[in-house]
């Protein structure tokens, strides 16, 4: 098991030239929010746009919704998830995909993540990197069976404690007492990279095995993993690597919460909103020598 370092996270930062432009930046495209859950949306919205994706398109379970709240939040654009998304060429309009954050638990929602999971598993052809996240993997949980195959090795999935409990169909208390058995085995049985968010979050590839270094229970509050799935669709469609899209994003999330204790705030204050209102200073902060 390796140790993810600064240098590790900083050797990837993407970089935008005075002769770019925000499609340099590439075009996300996030499947979150519902009624009862719009702040998942815009808060994954949000840090796409703040890690530097040139647009960021948020579909949403309740769209119109989600519309009227536009004008407090006119950084991405809206569409509905619905079944048109589904059939849509979402490879020539979109560098990289999350499913997941805020779908909330309705049946008929759920069914539709799973087709649009499926539908991209077998027809992007590991090209378009997605991100599964929360109600996504939720999905994963109820539908998937070994004859699906796995998913593209470009693709990551996010899951809590709970969440790979339901994946692997074992007790959480058990993923606790192993993590690094757990998340490799996930890796195994999915074939993507792993992220197993929580106290020292690990990362599975087919190769490696890491170790986060930073973070602290400050992040244990709600929201904060919708900030985390929203920086690494940001940064996939900034081409970077999955790999090190997972490495950069969980550095420097867990710098965020060292950050935020280190500047004389208590641990227990730290909500989703402050890493995304301080994403762009602790950005500049990693990436200055």
């Amino acid at each position: 098991m390796r140790k993810i370092t600064r240098a590790d996270a900083r050797r990837h930062l993407p970089r935008r030239t005075s002769g770019q432009n925000k499609t340099d930046g590439g075009r996300s495209l996030i499947v979150a929010g519902s009624s009862k859950y719009l702040g998942a949306a815009i808060l994954s919205g949000q840090a796409a746009s703040r890690i530097g994706s040139g647009y960021v398109t948020v579909a949403a379970a309740d769209g119109k919704s989600l519309r009227d709240h536009l004008v407090r939040h006119p950084d991405f654009l809206v569409r509905d998830f619905d079944s048109s998304l589904i059939r849509s060429n979402l490879e020539s309009e979109y560098s990289a995909i999350a499913i997941g954050p805020g779908l909330g638990k309705k049946p008929a929602v759920r069914r539709l993540a799973w087709r649009l999971i499926r539908r991209l598993s077998r027809t992007a052809d590991g090209k378009l990197p997605v991100v599964l996240d929360a109600d996504a993997l939720n999905a994963v949980a109820e539908y998937y069976k070994p004859s699906d195959g796995d998913f593209p090795s470009s693709w990551i999935m996010t899951p809590h404690e709970g969440e790979l409990s339901r994946l692997l169909n074992i007790s959480a208390q058990q993923i606790r007492k192993d993590r690094e058995n757990s998340v490799r085995m996930a890796q195994k049985k999915f074939g993507c990279t792993v992220v197993l968010k929580g106290d020292r979050t690990l990362i599975a590839t087919s190769k490696n095995l890491w170790v986060n270094t930073t973070g602290n229970s400050a992040l244990a509050k709600a929201g904060t993993g919708d900030v985390l799935t929203g920086i690494l669709v940001g940064l996939l469609a900034q081409q970077v690597a999955s790999e090190e899209a997972a490495k950069l994003a969980v550095f420097l999330h867990g710098l965020q919460a060292d950050r935020w204790v280190k500047s004389g705030n208590d641990h227990l204050s730290l909500t989703a909103s402050d890493l995304v209102d301080r994403l762009p200073k602790d950005l500049f902060q990693l990436r200055a020598r």
